[in-house]
């Protein structure tokens, strides 16, 4: 079962990737901002598909209903004591890096300096989402950031660093070296040279943790190599 939802959400992805890349290539969007956007949609709508697969695949007989137990929010109204819901509409706090989007950039433009990166950053207006909001930033034409910011706090909660080169081996090392920078933007006290240094394993699927930050890679045919700092 867990099979047949991950091929529906992999069907899903691909389709909805394809279409609305083809759509922004026909308004005549960039080809990096074309696959960014139109594969981050595609991902969340293959999320969508197994959230509401393994809902529908998790939910109890309608038989068993009675035996759930009620959670003590419920039995303390129903006893009639004094309880109060929380707000709906007010999901927790995620964890964060501990810093907004603006000093993110500040240790970005500092960790670029380091390796000689002269290109102007393009630094795109927050967006708001429902759960969290989100920035993009450009570097290159091979290389992309997009932040997750959390709602409450507006701190970086989640750093994905897209590289999409075109085959030859100087866009190759390019995307090394600035998804090195900015990675070391999200972890405390590790240089550029460091997060490098630890490149063939996480473009090898193992993940590396500095402290409290923990970095890893996705590679997608179509999108490129993805690298992620999350916070721990």
């Amino acid at each position: 079962m867990d099979f047949v939802v991950f091929l529906a959400a992999l069907i899903v992805w691909g389709v909805v990737w394809v279409q609305l890349y083809r759509m922004y290539r026909r308004r005549a969007w960039g080809w990096v901002v074309s696959q960014l956007v139109s594969g981050t949609l595609g991902t969340v709508a293959a999320f969508f598909v197994v959230v509401l697969a393994l809902g529908l695949i998790n939910a109890p007989p309608a038989g068993e209903v009675e035996d759930v137990s009620m959670p003590p929010v419920v039995e303390a109204i129903s006893e009639g004591t004094r309880s109060e819901l929380p707000p709906a509409s007010t999901p927790p706090a995620s964890k964060t890096f501990g810093f907004n989007d603006e000093r993110y950039l500040e240790r970005l433009e500092q960790a670029l300096k380091t390796v000689d990166h002269t290109r102007p950053v393009e630094a795109r207006p927050v967006k708001e989402g429902e759960v969290n909001n989100s920035r993009s930033i450009v570097l290159s034409p091979v290389v992309s950031i997009t932040l997750g910011l959390d709602k409450h706090t507006g701190n970086v909660n989640a750093v994905t660093v897209i590289g999409v080169g075109n085959g030859t081996d100087a866009s190759g090392i390019e995307i090394l070296i600035q998804a090195s920078a900015a990675l070391s933007a999200a972890v405390p006290d590790a240089s550029v040279g460091e997060v490098m240094k630890h490149m063939p394993s996480l473009l090898g699927g193992k993940p590396v943790r500095f402290g409290n930050v923990r970095l890893s890679t996705m590679k997608m045919e179509a999108l490129g190599t993805w690298f992620l700092a999350e916070p721990v």
